[in-house]
């Protein structure tokens, strides 16, 4: 409750007085005075330890000519592991000059093992050594060790580049006598590449080669030799006179079954007719009859029939009611086309049974890239389809 003056009649609240603004400012500057006195009352004491003190006997940071340890910087320092410290007796100080402690890095004139570029070093695997007798050496000069490389006069095993070695497998080795040289001139081995005169076997491009299975070999008696000349046996590929077996495209063939055997052809259809007559008789499926076994196919030219269609083809396999034809492929849309081509990407080849050899024909002729059937004979089997 306020103050106020009790009166019988009426109340009166008496106020209190109001703080002037002077009094405010009187009473800030008391507070402010009182701080600021306790303030330098603090500055002036005497305190022990502060941070600002110089001269100081303790452990300083940065100390000159101190003897005590771990301090940095120090300069003259004796004790151990102190960086950058010049004249240091310790251990595994790095770049010491005149240091015989190991692993030194940079140290002239060490005699531990295994240091790199040494001079007149003895020890083992020591890159770049000169005059060097360990093993392993890379690029040593005269070393005796084995598998050196680049070694001259050499003997050892397996040296690369090694000239005039004895050694087997040296690569470009000179009137090298080992097997499997590369690049050997005049070498005895077999098996060596571009080997002149050479009587092994297998070498490549080796000139007046008696060996085996050599391509491009001149006068080659071997069998299944490609391109060689004055074959004799049948079936040789592109050789004339060659005595190989089974070469396709040779001239002047005896074996049998030749590819242009024109006059069974007419004898063969009219056996077909025959047989489908005799067929249709008996009341059985069969529309087509060849006088002769699968085995007897062999070499010869037939027409398949697939997917209705006819194709003709050569026969290279047999079994008992089945022959492996590989077949052309037609060139063009039309089935009156006679004119045929081997494919060289997707060779057609594949089994058919005897039920759907149509017929002998005689070897296809070629004619510029493509292959063309007999137009009579061809006419004649499209012919013989569209009756049956």
């Amino acid at each position: 409750m306020t103050r106020g003056h009790w009166l019988p009649n009426h109340f009166v609240p008496v106020l209190p007085i109001d703080e002037t603004v002077e009094s405010k400012d009187q009473a800030n500057e008391q507070q402010n005075e009182f701080e600021n006195h306790e303030i330098e009352m603090e500055t002036n004491a005497t305190c022990e330890n502060y941070e600002i003190a110089t001269k100081a006997s303790s452990e300083n940071k940065m100390a000159t000519d101190e003897t005590g340890e771990n301090n940095e910087m120090a300069t003259n320092i004796t004790s151990e592991n102190n960086e950058m410290a010049t004249n240091v007796t310790s251990e595994n100080n790095e770049m010491a000059t005149d240091e015989k402690c190991e692993n030194n890095e940079m140290t002239t004139n060490v005699t531990s093992v295994n240091n790199e570029m040494a001079t007149d070093e003895k020890g083992e695997n020591n890159e770049m050594a000169t005059y060097e007798t360990g093993e392993n050496n890379e690029m040593a000069t005269k070393a005796t060790g084995e598998n050196i490389e680049m070694v001259t006069d050499e003997r050892g095993e397996n040296s690369e580049m090694a000239t005039n070695l004895t050694s087997e497998n040296n690569e470009m080795a000179t009137y090298e006598t080992g097997e499997n040289n590369e690049m050997a001139t005049k070498a005895t081995g077999e098996n060596n590449k571009m080997v002149t005169d050479e009587r092994g076997e297998n070498s490549e491009m080796a000139t007046n080669l008696t060996s085996e299975n050599n391509e491009m070999a001149t006068d080659e008696t071997g069998e299944n030799n490609e391109m060689t000349t004055k074959a004799t046996d049948g079936n040789n590929e592109m050789a004339t006179n060659e005595t190989g077996e089974n070469n396709e495209m040779a001239s002047n063939i005896t074996s049998e079954n030749n590819k242009m055997a024109t006059d069974n052809v007419e004898e063969n259809i009219e056996n077909n007719e025959q047989g489908l007559s005799e067929n249709q008789k008996n009341g059985t499926d069969q529309s087509f009859e060849i006088r002769c076994t699968p085995s007897q196919l062999i070499g010869q030219y037939v027409v398949v029939l697939y997917d209705n269609t006819p194709y003709p083809g050569l026969v290279i396999d047999s079994e008992d009611t089945d022959v492996y034809v590989r077949c052309m492929h037609r060139v063009g849309r039309g089935t009156t086309n006679s004119q045929f081509f081997w494919p060289q990407t997707l060779v057609d080849e594949c089994w058919y049974n005897m039920e759907r050899i149509l017929t002998i024909i005689p070897e296809p002729i070629k004619i510029g890239r493509h292959y063309s059937v007999d137009e009579a004979i061809w006419g004649k089997i499209l012919d013989y389809l569209k009756e049956n």
